[in-house]
């Protein structure tokens, strides 16, 4: 994603960055210059990949049971 300062022009490209919830938008937590977020110069680039970093109720649920049943096709208990 490209992004581009208002104020000082400053052009910047990142590739793995984290979005963050401010102000009610979702915003790239590293595109900030001069105290205010840049301008997006990318469009339409895509579905971007999301790593998660936590896992939810229902993950841990799901690997509970393949470890379940994992213990049980190994015949161990």
């Amino acid at each position: 994603m490209k992004y581009k300062c208002k104020k000082c022009k400053t052009e910047i490209e990142i590739n793995k960055y984290t979005l963050v919830f401010r102000n009610m938008k979702i915003q790239n937590k590293d595109a900030f210059c001069c105290k205010q977020e840049m301008e997006c110069l990318t469009e339409n680039e895509g579905i971007p990949t999301i790593i998660r970093n936590e896992y939810t109720k229902e993950d841990r649920i799901i690997q509970h049971k393949a470890k379940q049943k994992e213990k049980r096709l190994s015949g161990k208990k």
